[in-house]
């Protein structure tokens, strides 16, 4: 079998149209590639985006925790003058409490004195009396007898 010209250009028209067919194909299928490409990069660029905008959403954050860090150890300055303010009082209200306790001692005794003292001049006296009554006893005794002498 032999081809001539004529068949020769059938087959190469036939294979022209089959390879602008195939590469109409392939340039839909490029087409379709590179927008699916071009959607994945957009999904992508908004996929960074919105990581971007998370960063700046955790940077804010973080600023917002410093912030709020530094007013605590400014609070917890505060905080510690005030307990050094408190513990001073302390102390001083003990220092206090404690003299007047010794106070208390010290007058609760000098009344505890006092009361014997004063019990044991009360004893006194009233031996003193007695003894006074027992002379006048005496001497009214005296007084009698001498009047029935008399």
């Amino acid at each position: 079998m032999s081809l001539d010209k004529k068949d020769l250009s059938e087959i190469s028209k036939l294979i022209d149209k089959k390879f602008d067919k195939f590469e109409k194909k392939i340039d839909k299928k490029f087409d379709e590639f590179a927008i699916v490409v071009s959607d994945g990069f957009a999904q992508v660029d908004e996929r960074f985006a919105q990581v971007d905008e998370r960063f700046a959403q955790v940077d804010e954050r973080f600023a917002q925790v410093d912030e709020r860090f530094v007013q605590i150890e400014g609070q917890l300055v505060d905080i510690k003058q005030d307990l050094s303010a408190v513990r001073f009082d302390v102390s001083m209200l003990k220092d206090r409490m404690d003299k007047l306790e010794e106070r208390v001692e010290r007058i609760e005794k000098m009344i505890s004195r006092n009361i014997e003292t004063e019990n044991e001049d009360i004893l006194a006296l009233n031996k003193e009396v007695e003894k006074m009554k027992k002379k006048i006893s005496i001497l009214e005794m005296k007084i009698e007898k001498i009047k029935m002498l008399k």
